[in-house]
């Protein structure tokens, strides 16, 4: 019997999951081997990976900028992308995550300038990992780190500048804010093609890898902060995680900045949990690598529940 796309999930998904939030639902499959993974911003050891599983440019969607309204995967060959999400069991207990992205024109202009990554060509999650909603804005509010929070990468990022925390480093309140964002907490690694490609290439082709311990609730204080609570992954574990992929193509401040994501997600996941994309945690390689028949089973099964 021929398993179900998929795509045809996602379908169902939208539709039925309106009842339980705004956003979109997406089902991430499980690492067999977090040991085999380098976090180096190459796709050559994501080989395990289920392609149906994976989000790609017909279903990427700009929900802001010039192509805005527009079908999914209609941006042409100004902006192309697509990527892979993915978890691990304890003790790695990470959150695992792939890109890659076509762009007609590379913004890296703020790129040593963490505080300012939001106005380059950039990755952002919004992660509200134990599904309970509300605002996650934690720059403007720190006690919002209870809630969620939001992460920025630069599209030439690092360890070296590691993930910005959604603009805590610095602040008086909170001067160790960041430190979720480097190791061992979180690794980054991104590759830029042509290499040597700067702020204002032409048609170049960049990748985001990330691996990174997820917080239910993030304490800005330090890693013994008492209000630290670390997410753990599991099996059928429903998470809020919205990565929206920006493509600002902004060059003496002229130009319209894009936005884009998951088709039926929503930019304002970045900022309010109940608007965030619906992760849902797929326990997949067990017994085997491969994703079995009642695994897709399980997925229906849970779709049909949601709409009931």
């Amino acid at each position: 019997m021929k398993r179900l796309t998929i795509s045809l999930i996602i379908a169902v998904a939208i539709s039925g999951s309106a009842f339980a939030h705004d956003g979109a639902t997406f089902f991430a499959p499980s690492v067999p081997d977090p040991s085999s993974i380098s976090i180096d911003g190459s796709e050559d050891d994501w080989g395990w990976y289920d392609r149906e599983f994976a989000v790609l440019p017909d279903q990427i969607q700009a929900w802001a900028g010039p192509f805005a309204g527009v079908g999914p995967g209609e941006q042409g060959d100004d902006y192309q992308a697509s990527y892979f999400m993915a978890w691990s069991l304890p003790p790695d207990n990470s959150l695992h995550f792939f890109a890659r992205v076509f762009d007609d024109t590379l913004s890296v202009n703020y790129a040593s300038d963490m505080r300012n990554w939001w106005d380059d060509d950039t990755l952002m999650l919004g992660i509200d990992s134990d599904h309970t909603g509300g605002s996650i804005l934690v720059n403007e509010n720190i006690e919002e780190a209870d809630n969620g929070y939001r992460i920025v990468v630069n599209s030439v990022g690092s360890n070296e500048f590691g993930v910005d925390m959604g603009g805590m480093l610095g602040t008086d309140l909170a001067p160790d804010g960041d430190w979720g964002g480097q190791p061992p907490w979180s690794q980054v690694a991104t590759q830029l093609l042509p290499a040597g490609s700067d702020h204002g290439a032409q048609n170049v082709e960049y990748t985001y890898e990330l691996k990174l311990a997820l917080w239910d609730s993030y304490d800005p204080e330090g890693p013994e902060g008492s209000r630290n609570v670390r997410h753990e992954f599991g099996d059928g574990n429903t998470l809020h995680v919205s990565p929206r992929l920006n493509d600002v193509d902004k060059f003496d401040d002229q130009g319209a900045a894009g936005q884009y994501g998951y088709a039926g997600g929503s930019s304002d996941g970045q900022a309010d949990g109940e608007q965030g994309t619906d992760v849902v945690t797929i326990l997949t390689h067990e017994p085997s690598t491969a994703v079995e028949g009642s695994t897709w089973g399980r997925i229906k099964s849970h779709q049909l529940n949601m709409t009931r």
